[in-house]
């Protein structure tokens, strides 16, 4: 007994088996019918009071008897007594509930076990009789069974819900989850369809890898016959790779070489287009005549033609090449020389022969070899030599002169303060002159005066001198003067029958050449002269100057020699003026310094004219034809003048006043 007692103060996992029945071992006896002695005492440790569960001290001190609670009616359990009911802690047998934190078991004692072994009287003290073991012995069963009930609470709870959660699921998500596996097996089946098809178009080999390319057919000039698609590409890709990375043309030029890479024209291969093709190549029946296609490269069975690049760039390339070797031809050209007698000998200089690379040609040539298979090698670019436009010898038999045209100008002024105005103003003519004596302009080209000349400024060491402005007045210009030389030049052309493409006349008419035949120029208001030389042969420009004896004036004259006109053929410009009216209007300026009755007059008045302008063509003396050209108007001005308002008592009339009509 004292060694039951011992064990009973243990907690229940040190318990020696058999000396207290663990909760599942009395509750599968009781399922069985089965009893064990002191029923009373057993009923007694169910009837436990709350006060000695929880505080051991409590049944020391008192000793009383237990008190048993009346058993519920109809339940077949025993019910907690009336003052276990009203204790502040929860304590209730089965499912309990706590407010203590979950027994644990294991190494460590719980405390339950330990407030329980407290609670047992020591030996030798009252209650330590029989009856006193057998309620400890049932006591202490009792409370391994609630410590059993407290561990395995969470445990019961975790079970229940999921129990719960697996009852209860949502509708939503159960026809979402539907859902997605219909999805799954929708796209399983997209994509065994597709590798189905794909099975389809690559034919028998896609399945089985039986069936075998023809007799006779050739890749790259490799013999594939009898092999599976598989096959020949092994036999095949090793070349195909070589070929790609090997391919290279260079184009020889002459003494020179470009060099045309694979890459650079994106060059590739569809090995299993080319695999295809082979593996669907039919050859002709026995019986049926041989047709051969002309128009292709490759012969019954022979692929050769397998690769692809961008035509686009191999254009661009041979386009590029041509750029680079291409050599424009130069023309002969006859160095003029003038005499004395202001005429004209050249010594001719033989032209240069140009090249130019033939682009289609040389590029039809290389996608020839590339139909045939072959991608690296060398070729000969196709280009031919360029003879120039103009040879010395045409030169000299089709040099001549075509026409010429004088005009002349004053050196000196009419007064000594008019002088130095004059003389910058022959000086502005020789410059220009100076300048387009000796031009050569080629065939087709258009000249231009302002372009070859050049801006007239004074910091480019033109003078100043009186040119034409507003319409009615002369000012002070930079290169003033010059409108004489693009008039003379401009009559030089007309009478060598040369194409004028742009010339304005003055808004004054000029006092050096007839109404409708003058030619105004100005660089800053692009007032031009313009021809184009359509006469097949270069024309050249040449101009000289000189005195006109005991006159204090010199002429300036324009030569043109191109290709000869007819033999015995000349054109002279003609103008008349078909129409004149005087201005009589005056513009006045009050001047209080000026007295009344007088006027002073700041710029003359000048009629309106019309002239018509023709080119007439002569055969030795006499003219053949006139063509007419174009009219020509020139609005004239009114006068301007200073009017007097002053009083003739205090203003003397000024020089040069003249009285007012």
């Amino acid at each position: 007994m004292d060694k039951k007692r011992d064990e009973l103060s243990l907690p229940s996992y040190m318990q020696v088996k058999g000396a207290n029945k663990s909760s599942s071992t009395l509750r599968t006896q009781k399922r069985n019918g089965q009893t064990e002695a002191a029923p009373a005492e057993r009923t007694a440790a169910h009837k436990i009071s709350l006060e000695e569960f929880t505080t051991p001290s409590a049944g020391k001190q008192s000793g009383a008897p237990i008190k048993k609670a009346a058993p519920k009616a109809g339940t077949g359990r025993e019910t907690l007594s009336e003052e276990m009911i009203q204790t502040p802690r929860r304590v209730v047998h089965g499912g309990m509930q706590t407010n203590r934190r979950p027994v644990q078991t294991g190494g460590r004692k719980s405390a339950s076990s330990k407030r329980a072994s407290q609670a047992l009287p020591p030996r030798g003290e009252k209650g330590s009789g029989a009856a006193g073991r057998a309620a400890r012995m049932v006591s202490g069963s009792s409370l391994d069974m609630t410590s059993t009930q407290l561990a395995n609470q969470p445990h019961r709870a975790e079970t229940a819900k999921r129990r719960k959660k697996a009852a209860n699921i949502h509708p939503g998500r159960l026809f979402l989850l539907l859902f997605v596996i219909l999805g799954l097996a929708v796209s399983l089946l997209v994509v065994l369809k597709a590798m189905g098809g794909k099975a389809n178009e690559e034919g028998p080999l896609a399945v089985g890898n039986t069936a075998k390319i023809a007799t006779g057919v050739t890749i790259l000039g490799i013999d594939v016959s009898g092999q599976t698609k598989s096959a020949a590409r092994d036999t095949v890709s090793e070349a195909v790779d070589a070929i790609l990375a090997d391919a290279q043309i260079t184009l020889l030029l002459g003494d020179e070489h470009y060099v045309i890479k694979g890459t650079d024209l994106s060059l590739a291969c569809d090995m299993e287009a080319v695999l295809q093709q082979a593996l669907t190549y039919e050859p002709p029946a026995e019986d049926e005549p041989d047709v051969v296609d002309v128009t292709s490269a490759n012969a019954p069975g022979t692929f050769n033609d397998i690769f692809t690049y961008d035509q686009a760039a191999l254009r661009r390339i041979v386009e590029d090449i041509a750029a680079k070797f291409d050599i424009e031809p130069v023309s002969a050209i006859g160095e003029p020389t003038m005499n004395e007698d202001h005429t004209v000998t050249f010594a001719y200089q033989e032209g240069k022969t140009g090249r130019a690379l033939d682009v289609d040609a040389t590029v039809e040539k290389i996608e020839a070899m590339f139909s045939r298979g072959i991608y690296a090698a060398q070729i000969d670019g196709v280009y031919s030599s360029v003879e120039p436009a103009v040879t010395a010898d045409m030169l000299s038999g089709e040099i001549g002169l075509r026409g010429s045209y004088t005009t002349r100008y004053p050196t000196i002024g009419q007064t000594s303060e008019d002088t130095p105005v004059v003389e910058n103003r022959v000086f502005n003519i020789h410059k220009a002159a100076d300048i387009i004596n000796g031009c050569m302009v080629a065939p087709g080209e258009e000249w231009s005066f302002n372009s070859y000349v050049g801006p007239r400024t004074v910091a480019g060491g033109w003078k100043e001198a009186k040119g034409i402005a507003y319409g009615k007045e002369y000012t002070m210009q930079a290169g003033g003067g010059i409108c004489q030389v693009s008039t003379t030049l401009y009559n030089a052309l007309q009478q060598s029958k040369v194409t004028i493409t742009e010339r304005q006349a003055h808004s004054i008419p000029s006092d050096y050449v007839k109404h409708g035949l003058d030619a105004t120029v100005d660089y800053a208001t692009n007032l031009d002269l313009k021809f184009k030389n359509d006469t097949g042969a270069p024309l050249y420009l040449f101009v000289y100057y000189e005195d006109v004896e005991g006159r204090h004036r010199q002429d300036i004259t324009f030569v043109i020699y191109g290709k000869p006109l007819e033999h015995g053929v000349s054109y002279k410009m003609r103008s008349e003026i078909i129409d004149k009216k005087e201005r009589t209007d005056v513009i006045y300026t009050d001047d209080e310094t000026i007295p009344r009755g007088y006027k002073v007059v700041t710029i003359d008045a000048r009629p309106s004219y019309k002239a018509e302008v023709y080119l007439d063509k002569y055969v030795g003396e006499g003219m053949m034809e006139s063509e007419y050209l174009y009219t020509d108007n020139y609005a004239g001005n009114a006068q301007y003048a200073k009017r007097g308002t002053g009083s003739p008592k205090y203003h003397a009339v000024p020089e040069g006043a003249v009285p007012i009509e």
